[in-house]
């Protein structure tokens, strides 16, 4: 088949799709039922004038390999509630729907500029000049994302919607924007054809987990089984793991208006943290309140064209939720928002529902809706470049967060309840959001601090990750580090959906004092030991500004050891891990998430007021996957090694031996002694004389 017989016969396929109602190349006056959607006719208010001049109507625009975009354009054309953009005119004059302040839709006024076609991947986009609600001086608002915009379409005197208010260019001096047009919105999926189950699950159950079968991504595993937790941490705040928007930079580009994300509950701190993290994403952090004072109006409220619409993603004693506009309502149920998308997640989960405009913040560079969200009354489904969709009357389940907080110096307890949205990205992001939303809510953490927590988090039928440790001097990095690792592991994994978070239970005390010490020497008592005994010695420790001082430590050798010289080492919880993942690294080779959250156990399991004292062996055997064939001969070894290069991996033994301490331990040290059987030469021990 030749280049153009195959874009006939997608062509031929997209109009086969549509109903014959559909082929009408004119406007009709009855609803038209495409795909299980009803197009109603939207009543009309006056006529408004336009002013065309020599820009000519750009006529039907003929087909395009994109079978959704197709469906839509026959759709809007063969509507009376919908214009083409391809009909408009410059100077044409209309308006648009936002509210500006409570859940009042207000109009403001619009004026065609141009419609510039091709302007992306089979898109076009309309550009206009805004005026009224004193947009000539806020200028276009971010909030505004999704306000419907409405001209009269000449063949039949009729306002029509044309499309939604979605991009702008950073500090521009007027308000002139880029609209969203309807047809394009209508082609996100779902909207007009059904959705597809496979890929869309129904609000509320969660997907089977696949089994998985297969080797994670390196970049993926060093991530996420990187020992080093502040380093992890950091690494994370940083990287994010998202997928960045485009950035503003000093070339005039016209990008989609920045989301505010309305903040409440959380401390300035916080809020300048998260937006460091979400600025790439089209998101800007705004400090917020809640909606007390609405009165009955916000009982009121809905979701319609030109209202409100929030995206709660954290509710409780913290809220952060998205604010934009809804552009349409379809059949009364199927929402159209914002004119370009929220996260381009493509299927997603989110709950919705109508939003509370405080104010409007004029600014120099932006302004923006400063609102808060009301009840939620539906679910936000697709997330497009061109519009977010969803529908009104589903529901979807988030889960719940606790965090206690006993600030044990002071005697006062605090306790704190979240309900967190389940997706990919958000969900690692919003949880380390609400552990320093908890931990310095209220006051900062002392210069010298200590936190001692415990962390359960229930992943359902997968099983529950548990951790318990002590941090020192390093405010909140290392317990971030235990909480947020395993849920970026589990919402991030290569091989299936993530798994049904049902919990996270968080457990805080802090201590104003610093307990870090730094491991500086190991010395034994004796040079050679016989298997069996118990070798003794020494730590040199280095307290945070305190003096150095010791600590006796003693570590069993087995009674089968062989002779040999041997090293003895003490090192602290990260370095621990990362000998044994040199050491046995099937252990780190996870290959589903079963497999994964074991792993993620090991990492994070070490406590940090532990020394561990390590004695490797000269020994050691094959792991066949997680089969460890130790005592292999060598000729077996080479054997099953040959057979199976990628799945064979040789590990040694370590004997380890743990000891508690008063400190938060960093360093390592080490010393080597003989093992000896018959010693000719009489043993004596240093330390032996003050035992």
């Amino acid at each position: 088949m030749t280049y153009s017989a195959r874009w006939a016969a997608v062509a031929a396929m997209a109009l086969a799709l549509l109903p014959a109602a559909a082929w009408a190349d004119g406007p009709t006056t009855q609803p038209t039922n495409v795909g299980g959607a009803v197009a109603v006719a939207q009543p009309s208010t006056q006529p408004m004038a336009m002013t065309p001049t020599t820009m000519p109507a750009m006529g039907p625009t003929p087909l395009v390999s994109d079978v959704a975009l197709d469906r839509a354009r026959k759709y809007v054309e063969s509507s009376d509630r919908y214009l083409h953009h391809s009909r408009l005119k410059r100077g044409m004059k209309g308006y648009g729907k936002t509210v500006m302040a409570g859940v009042k839709i207000e109009r403001f006024n619009v004026e065609i500029v141009s419609v510039m076609d091709n302007w992306g991947p089979h898109q076009d986009v309309i550009l206009a000049k805004l005026s009224g609600l004193d947009l000539e001086k806020t200028n276009v608002i971010a909030g505004m994302s999704g306000s419907p915009v409405y001209v009269v379409d000449p063949r039949d005197g009729k306002e029509k919607l044309i499309g939604a208010v979605a991009y702008g260019w950073s500090a521009q001096k007027e308000p002139l924007c880029g609209i969203q047009p309807i047809t394009q919105m209508l082609a996100v999926n779902g909207v007009l054809s059904g959705p597809n189950a496979a890929t869309n699950p129904s609000p509320g159950k969660e997907p089977a987990i696949a089994a998985g079968d297969g080797k994670a991504p390196k970049a993926f595993l060093e991530m996420v089984l990187n020992p080093r937790k502040v380093e992890y941490a950091q690494a994370f705040m940083t990287q994010g793991g998202g997928k960045a928007k485009a950035k503003s930079s000093d070339s005039p580009t016209l990008l989609p208006l920045r989301t505010p994300l309305m903040v409440s509950g959380m401390g300035q701190d916080v809020i300048l943290r998260s937006a460091a993290t979400l600025k790439d994403y089209g998101m800007v952090p705004v400090q917020s309140g809640g909606s007390a004072g609405a009165g009955e109006e916000a009982d009121h409220a809905k979701l319609e064209p030109g209202s409100g619409i929030a995206i709660p993603l954290v509710s409780g004693d913290s809220d952060m939720c998205a604010v934009g506009t809804v552009t349409d309502v379809i059949n009364g149920k199927k929402v159209l928002a914002f004119g370009h998308s929220f996260f381009a997640e493509g299927d997603t989960k989110f709950p919705m529902g109508p939003a509370y405009v405080h104010s409007v913040v004029s600014g120099v560079v932006e302004s923006f809706k400063l609102g808060s969200p009301l009840k939620t009354c539906g679910v936000l489904q697709r997330d497009e470049t061109v519009a977010i969709s969803g529908t009104i009357g589903d529901s979807v389940a988030m889960i719940p967060m606790s965090v206690d907080v006993n600030w044990k110096d002071l005697g006062e307890k605090q306790h704190y309840n979240f309900n967190i949205v389940k997706h990919r990205f958000f969900t690692p992001q919003l949880v380390g959001f609400m552990i320093d939303a908890s931990a310095v809510g209220w006051k900062n953490l002392p210069e010298n601090h200590t936190l001692s927590y415990t962390a359960i988090i229930d992943f359902g039928d997968l099983g529950v990750y548990k951790v318990s440790n002590i941090s020192s001097h390093t405010d909140t990095l290392e317990l971030f580090s235990d909480v947020v690792r395993p849920l970026q592991a589990m919402f991030r994994n290569p091989w299936s959906v993530p798994p049904d978070l049902r919990s996270i239970k968080l457990d805080v005390t802090v201590e104003e004092k610093t307990v870090a010490a730094n491991v500086i020497d190991l010395k034994l008592d004796g040079r050679t030991y016989r298997p069996g005994e118990t070798v003794t010695g020494t730590v040199t420790i280095e307290p945070y500004r305190q003096p150095r001082t010791t600590m006796k430590v003693k570590f069993e050798l087995p009674h089968d050891l062989a002779e040999g010289t041997y090293t003895l080492q003490v090192c602290d919880a990260t370095d621990a891990v990362r000998a044994q993942s040199r050491e046995m690294p099937q252990r780190f080779d996870p290959r589903n998430l079963k497999e994964l959250l074991q792993s993620v156990q090991i990492v994070t399991g070490n406590r940090n007021d532990c020394l561990y004292l390590r004695l490797p062996l000269n020994e050691g055997g094959l792991a066949i996957r997680k089969a460890e064939l130790a005592d292999l001969p060598d000729s077996k070894a080479a054997i099953l090694a040959q057979s199976d290069r990628n799945e064979a991996k040789p590990f040694s033994k370590t004997i380890v031996r743990t000891q508690a301490g008063p400190y938060v331990f960093n360093g390592s040290a080490a010393a080597s002694f003989d093992v000896d059987r018959t010693p000719k030469e009489l043993i004596t021990r240093e330390g032996e004389a003050g035992k």
